[in-house]
């Protein structure tokens, strides 16, 4: 079944956060088991293992159908302070983003077809 254009964001979205994975492992920022404490490493190596991270949980999210994000890249502020993504959902409901998702329409990534940025409400805004 083809849900039109939002199927099509999602199956791009999936195999995006994919190719980033691969090429995080590849490069080899993601942990390996036996690797030392993050805290001994420096912080350049901490910070990349924490964006590898990010990445490898929204795209276990998104397979999981639990990561709906509005916009491109996919935002962090759900993931962290949600623990899932609905903004897509959201916009489809006429409903306030996060505001990540706010900014992310507002800087020309918005990844919804047909959808006005000028349009799109964070939560923030709303209040």
């Amino acid at each position: 079944m083809n849900d039109g254009p939002r199927s099509s964001i999602k199956s791009a979205s999936i195999f995006s956060a994919f190719l980033f994975l691969a090429g995080m492992s590849w490069l080899g920022c993601v942990r390996e088991t036996g690797s030392p404490p993050l805290d001994t490493l420096p912080t350049e190596e901490q910070v990349a293992i924490a964006k590898a991270d990010v990445e490898i949980a929204k795209a276990s999210m998104m397979r999981d159908g639990k990561y709906n994000c509005c916009i491109k890249p996919a935002c962090d502020r759900c993931l962290l302070k949600a623990k899932g993504c609905a903004c897509a959902d959201m916009i489809d409901a006429d409903q306030p983003v996060c505001t990540d998702c706010g900014l992310g329409w507002k800087n020309g990534n918005g990844s919804i077809p047909d959808v006005e940025p000028s349009e799109v409400k964070n939560v923030l805004e709303s209040r």
